[in-house]
């Protein structure tokens, strides 16, 4: 019950905590309205966890690791689905949202990457506290959240002046969200084995690597543009970097033949 209060003053806190910040309410509008998509977004790992949470007790009880399995897979898709978020939000998002919203909120189409970039730190620590919990690690799953929303909280109040840019508040957001995945994936990592290699550093750099081509690119091709290479950069770092590796490969194409009605032709 504490972790679940802890993550929704996360993803609620932020609201509450701006009223005090912004200087005129049209600013306080143009963070609600980030804050909203992000939520909405965020409800994809929410649901995530709660749908895996008795497969993970049965695979804890049986100890054949499918869990650090489970793990790898989300932290892996968790940093390159954020990555496409953003650069897909940083594309569409300056004349998306004013299209839907009005032109009063163009200013929200602009920030709305600051928003998809939430996604990341507050999905894996969602699934990594339901790891925790499948493993009856309740009390490591509160104390995680509660460093988050503490961090969170202290951040925002003290570093974030009144009327300041509303970029640095969503830093600010994001600084107290990586303190809950960073300790909920350190408390984990005692219990299930994190390929830190792999499904970190690595798809941190491909990452980091795509979302340079593209805001080095957008002033020079355009947003379509710079948005189609550093997409492909991202997928091809995938494949380079190995972080999604040859036999996951071959494990999934039956899948992928078999949603589109081919087989994989014999080798």
């Amino acid at each position: 019950a504490a972790a679940s209060i802890a993550a929704a003053w996360l993803m609620q806190g932020p609201f509450v905590l701006f009223k005090a910040k912004a200087l005129v309410a049209s600013d306080l509008g143009v963070v609600a309205l980030v804050l909203q998509i992000y939520i909405l977004v965020a409800g994809i790992p929410v649901a995530l966890g709660r749908a895996v949470l008795p497969a993970l007790s049965r695979t804890v009880a049986r100890e054949d690791s499918k869990d650090a399995l489970f793990l790898s897979l989300v932290l892996r898709a968790a940093v390159a689905g954020t990555t496409a978020l953003i650069i897909g939000a940083a594309a569409a998002g300056a004349w998306a949202v004013p299209l839907v919203f009005g032109e009063a909120y163009r200013s929200a189409g602009l920030h709305l990457p600051f928003g998809m970039m939430l996604v990341l730190p507050f999905g894996v620590g969602t699934i990594a506290n339901q790891i925790l919990i499948a493993h009856d690690k309740t009390w490591q799953a509160m104390v995680s959240a509660a460093l988050g929303a503490i961090a969170m909280t202290l951040f925002t109040a003290g570093l974030m002046p009144i009327g300041g840019d509303a970029a640095n508040y969503f830093l600010c957001i994001f600084a107290g969200t990586l303190v809950w995945s960073i300790a909920a994936v350190a408390l984990l990592s005692r219990s299930v084995a994190v390929e830190w290699r792999q499904c970190v550093v690595m798809p941190a750099i491909a990452s980091a690597a795509s979302l340079g081509v593209y805001y080095l690119l957008a002033g020079a091709i355009g947003t379509r543009g710079s948005l189609v290479v550093s997409l492909l950069v991202l997928l091809s770092g995938q494949w380079m970097l190995n972080i999604v590796q040859r036999h996951e490969l071959l494990q999934l194409s039956p899948h992928f033949f078999a949603r589109f009605g081919r087989r994989p032709s014999a080798q």
